[in-house]
């Protein structure tokens, strides 16, 4: 078995990010947030001895928007995602135009401004999982972009400003860490601005290849700076450390860790702890966290496997039929708020996009509770006792706040079973179509494109831990 660290994304707040080392056998691969209360900036750092990659405002990665992320529940309005806690300093993994954003301006012409040299080897076994891409200034360059590509074509693409070269000598170390494959590598020196930059001139190019683990030490960076949100892949799966609404805490107490155990004899399981202290320390009514499984297409951000793979993105009158086999353990310390709840995003067309994204395409958001917490409801209570999958719901909506929502809670909470997952689509595209107008909401049409489906707990405020089982979606057609 083998983990694949994605591409990471950002938050504003002082957050420390632990990766710790996995290895053959009974391992946890652990990304850790809480916020450290340090002022110092840091960086990632791999163990090849890869320079540090300082997040700073001056001379870091000029890159857009990257985030994404979990969903709102109670009456607070529903800017879900992370949207707002967005900041330009740093970027992962995307331009403003799109999170998948490749270089389409190939550059044929002088290459002989070029170096291959990387931190760990120019070529072969990549000994770091953040690798340090160097090469030659070209005179002219407004800024640089990098673009890695895995062996099963993915890619991901890095701006870098040209504040990174000291003299003639340019170098950057994207935060990303890769599983094995082979990767290769080019930068090219970009002309314009305003995010529609061409290509000048190719600056350096390579290829390698990399180990099965990294060990990489933690992240902190200062209140004005954006830092990372870390996740985890295995085979079909993502797990996200979504912190999505931690500005709604007023202390920078909290902390949020997500991790994967791998044994010889069974797949990962999926788990995370937390503390996001006590009511009184935010707004109660207010979801700070939704750490999660995603299975799909989360956002245009996180592709958890090939449409080939998973079926998603795919339209609403077309899916193929999706099950839902789960089992979770919790433990609750004291006073806490928390849902255990399933969701996909429906979005206006299959070119998904979310937040980060010029153009956010969705369209709508349902969830299913299959634990309720003590106090906080989704919205409205729409209607009660709906039979679906041999179980009992209530559904909520937001018609003040948030028309393209709807939620089902059991009435009997359960921490295991099975859920026809089209059944909940199919309920919502009929009562939604003919419930609308009357109820100020809008509705689930069957030209929506159904991105994911993820199971995670919404969390407004407490300490506890959470381990997910199983987790396994099976489709058929």
């Amino acid at each position: 078995m083998t983990f694949k660290l994605n591409p990471m994304f950002r938050i504003p707040s002082e957050i420390a990010i632990k990766l710790a080392t996995y290895s053959v056998g009974l391992t946890v691969l652990t990304a850790a947030l809480s916020a450290c209360g340090s002022s110092s900036d840091g960086g990632i750092t791999g163990t090849g001895g890869a320079p540090t990659m300082v997040a700073d405002n001056s001379a870091s990665e000029t890159l857009s928007p990257d985030v994404s992320g979990g969903d709102s529940a109670g009456d607070t309005v529903d800017n879900t995602d992370g949207g707002e806690q967005t900041d330009n300093s740093v970027q992962t993994d995307t331009s403003e135009q799109s999170e998948t954003q490749t270089d389409n301006n190939t550059n044929t012409g002088d290459t002989n401004n070029t170096t291959s040299s990387l931190t760990g080897g120019s070529a072969g076994l990549l000994n770091t999982g953040t690798p340090t891409f160097e090469w030659n200034a070209v005179d002219g360059a407004d800024a640089y972009q990098i673009t890695l590509t895995e062996a099963e074509g993915n890619k991901i693409t890095y701006n870098a400003s040209t504040a990174l070269c000291a003299g003639s000598a340019c170098s950057a170390s994207p935060t990303a860490a890769f599983h094995n494959n082979s990767i290769s590598w080019q930068v090219d020196a970009l002309v314009g601005s305003n995010g529609n930059n061409n290509v000048l001139q190719q600056a350096a190019n390579g290829d390698y290849t990399t180990p099965r683990s990294f060990d990489l030490t933690p992240v902190t960076s200062n209140e004005a700076i954006c830092s990372i949100w870390p996740s985890i892949s295995y085979e079909d799966v993502i797990i996200l450390n979504n912190i999505w609404n931690a500005g709604a805490v007023n202390s920078n107490a909290w902390t949020q860790d997500i991790a994967a155990t791998e044994s010889d004899t069974s797949s990962p399981v999926a788990s995370w702890t937390y503390d996001w202290l006590a009511e009184s320390d935010g707004d109660r009514t207010a979801v700070k966290a939704y750490p999660e499984i995603i299975y799909g297409n989360k956002l245009g951000t996180h592709v958890s496997a090939p449409k080939e793979v998973t079926g998603l993105p795919e339209i609403a009158s077309n899916l193929p039929e999706f099950t839902v086999d789960f089992a979770f353990t919790e433990t609750l310390e004291n006073d806490v708020e928390r849902n255990v709840a399933l969701e996909s995003f429906f979005h206006s067309d299959c070119n998904i996009t979310g937040p980060c994204d010029l153009e956010d395409n969705r369209a709508y958001e349902m969830m299913v509770w299959v634990v309720n917490p003590e106090s906080n409801r989704p919205g409205d209570l729409a209607v009660t006792g709906v039979s679906i999958d041999n179980r009992l719901w209530d559904v909520y909506i937001k018609p003040r706040s948030d028309k393209k929502y709807i939620a089902f809670t059991a009435q009997t909470p359960f921490t295991e079973g099975t859920l026809q997952w089209n059944r909940f689509v199919e309920w919502t595209m009929q009562w939604t179509a003919e419930n609308a107008d009357t109820l100020q909401i809008n509705t689930l049409t069957p030209n929506l494109c159904m991105a994911a489906i993820e199971m995670g707990t919404e969390l407004w405020w407490g300490k506890g831990s959470f381990t997910l089982d199983k987790f396994e979606v099976t489709r058929s057609n």
